[in-house]
């Protein structure tokens, strides 16, 4: 994962993870989540590297463990956020239409 995987700045490994994954769609968010959205907005507020027309843009986090065990997130957005599509920060997007072949 390289750069793309984010350690969390305090506090993460004191956290318990949950017993289960839940209904994402009727659940409270977990505390890990929670903290890890809070790390992508203070990213985004020191560094804005999003023009006026990514704002609404979704953004998402994963909380994962690492290979040697430590506990952290990746974080994605959904669509072209501006002019530049790839960030050492979030997670590359599946579809990049600057490379399609049809484009001259």
């Amino acid at each position: 994962m390289g750069g793309l995987f984010h350690r969390f700045k305090e506090g993460g490994q004191a956290i318990p993870l949950p017993e289960r994954f839940t209904d994402p769609f009727h659940y409270t968010p977990h505390p890990l989540a929670l903290m890890a959205v809070e790390e992508v907005r203070a990213y985004l507020t020191k560094r804005p590297l999003f023009d006026k027309k990514a704002e609404g843009k979704m953004f998402g986090v994963l909380v994962v463990e690492n290979p040697e065990g430590q506990l952290g997130y990746v974080a994605a957005y959904s669509g072209q956020p501006s002019r530049a599509y790839h960030s050492r920060f979030f997670v590359p997007p599946i579809y990049d239409t600057s490379a399609r072949p049809d484009r001259t």
